[in-house]
């Protein structure tokens, strides 16, 4: 189901076995002219998408997965969504470039079961480990972070530039951000 006045331009869209993808009103799928986007939703999965959506990034829902994204909501550029089980973005969020959301390890930890998959372009069969994601509403996302499986964000929170945010509960206002980072100077003798 796409709603009333809805766009995609630079975006490659694949609804397969057994899949759905819902759209709400005035939803944008679009890409830079020099990459194309993907979205791809398919074994019995669902996307479903309220009013005013915008998203810039890669979207792959698999394994039944549902992947759900509130009113006013966007993602830009470079950014990427993986959902395996569950990944719910809530109303008036924003998200900033190259951000990744994760609900998913992606691949098995097991190197036996990965050696497996790589003649079949290391695409998996079963799922791999999951952990739902959800994010509240009003969050704003910064440049470059990643949002691993069974992290809960509540309402308001701001996640600061290149943080990776690990499983576990963020409640409603926190500031996210990485540690002070640690540079290593090295001195050459000349």
């Amino acid at each position: 189901h796409i709603g009333k006045n809805g766009r995609f331009i630079n975006v490659e869209i694949r609804v397969v076995n057994g899949s759905r993808l819902v759209m709400g009103d005035n939803c944008i799928f679009d890409a830079s002219e020099r990459h194309l986007n993907y979205i791809n939703v398919e074994d019995n999965s669902k996307m479903s998408l309220k009013n005013n959506v915008r998203i810039q990034g890669d979207v792959l829902v698999r394994f039944g997965g549902e992947f759900t994204m509130g009113i006013y909501s966007s993602i830009n550029w470079g950014s990427e969504i993986r959902c395996d089980e569950r990944v719910s973005i809530g109303d008036y969020c924003l998200m900033s470039y190259e951000v990744c959301i994760y609900d998913t390890n992606t691949h098995t930890t097991d190197w036996q079961e990965r050696r497996a998959i790589i003649p079949n372009r290391a695409q998996d069969v079963k799922r791999p480990p999951t952990k739902p994601v959800y994010i509240g509403n009003d969050v704003w996302i910064g440049k470059g972070v990643t949002i691993l499986k069974g992290t809960v964000i509540g309402d308001t929170c701001i996640i600061g530039i290149r943080t990776v945010v690990p499983s576990g509960y963020y409640p409603e206002g926190s500031v996210i951000v990485s540690p002070t980072p640690v540079f290593l100077v090295t001195y050459f003798l000349v």
